[in-house]
């Protein structure tokens, strides 16, 4: 009788997910593109009120591993954000759901396949400028787990193409950890200490996924290769929300000359594998580790509106 409870109760979860995922719609046009021989595809938003004749920013962003497009441009926030202050977003979809990142992930059939993200992403962002208006000199990309790293991998080979990067809840695949970005690069990263899929520490990712890097080593990463100072400015943000478990340290690594390629790290505290600012419930926590470990989301900040705060004053100086 309890296994038959157990099955109905998991049969609803299922049925729940298809409900959900057939009746999600998403604002915007969706495209596509070909990429050595691979029909690939993408969302692209602008708000209703935007000034088509004025060249406008691009955000890329990134969903996470098992994601999508359309429910990373849900979750996100950031199309608000755009609506308000006239950039665009993209939302590219992975193959089958994984970037490969470069990281090991020998589960991933985009590794396994060596699909080449880096080409796709570059390629959507020239062809979303010849179409929508963009001011090539202030492209920016965001990613979350999965879309993280690959954010990471982008901004080392093709740094020259995005005027900052951020990268949330991940850390730089092991692969990279001696590789040498284009160039100087503005990078804001946001690592939760207990995060349990993306280990702070480092090492192995959840469900032998590939391996990182620590989150201390990225954001020294980054710090080293844009000629930051060693130490950063440290603000203990408002604790908003003292029912999160979490509270958030903000450093700021400057670097010279004029500050052209700080390196900003939220660390939360407390944080798990989620999204700040966005409340998930219990299921999402199980699906992630399986364990109802999720972790806690920190609600003490926004991450769309803490990521355009950074990203908004920057620009690619034009060659």
């Amino acid at each position: 009788m309890k296994l038959k409870k157990t099955m109905l109760v998991l049969s609803a979860i299922v049925l729940s997910l298809v409900f959900i995922s057939k009746c999600h719609s998403f604002e915007g046009e969706k495209a596509y593109i070909t990429v050595d021989g691979v029909k690939r595809s993408y969302i692209v938003y602008q708000g209703p009120a935007r000034n088509k004749n004025i060249a406008a920013p691009l955000l890329v962003v990134l969903h996470g591993g098992g994601g999508d497009g359309a429910r990373m441009q849900k979750i996100c926030g950031f199309d608000a954000i755009a609506a308000r202050e006239g950039f665009v977003t993209a939302y590219p979809y992975a193959v089958k759901n994984h970037w490969n990142d470069e990281r090991g992930d020998f589960k991933s059939y985009s590794h396994q396949n060596r699909i080449d993200d880096v080409k796709f992403l570059s390629q959507m962002i020239d062809a979303i400028a010849s179409n929508y208006n963009i001011d090539k000199n202030r492209v920016y990309m965001a990613g979350v787990s999965n879309g993280g790293m690959m954010s990471h991998l982008f901004a080392i080979k093709k740094g020259d193409k995005i005027a900052a990067m951020a990268a949330v809840i991940t850390s730089i695949p092991h692969t990279l950890k001696n590789a040498r970005p284009v160039r100087a690069l503005p990078v804001l990263m946001m690592n939760g200490d207990t995060d349990k899929l993306v280990k702070w520490e480092g090492g192995v990712v959840a469900n032998n996924r590939g391996s990182v890097i620590s989150a201390r080593d990225s954001v020294k990463f980054w710090a080293e290769n844009n000629g930051c100072v060693k130490t950063p400015q440290v603000t203990k943000l408002p604790d908003k929300d003292t029912g999160d478990g979490v509270t958030v340290e903000k450093e700021i690594y400057k670097s010279a000359p004029e500050n052209t390629a700080e390196v900003v790290f939220y660390v939360m505290r407390g944080g798990g594998h989620s999204w700040p600012g966005k409340k998930f419930g219990p299921l999402y926590k199980w699906i992630i580790t399986r364990d109802g470990e999720g972790g806690n989301a920190c609600m003490d900040i926004n991450a769309a509106d803490e990521i355009w705060s950074f990203f908004k004053g920057k620009k690619l100086c034009a060659k």
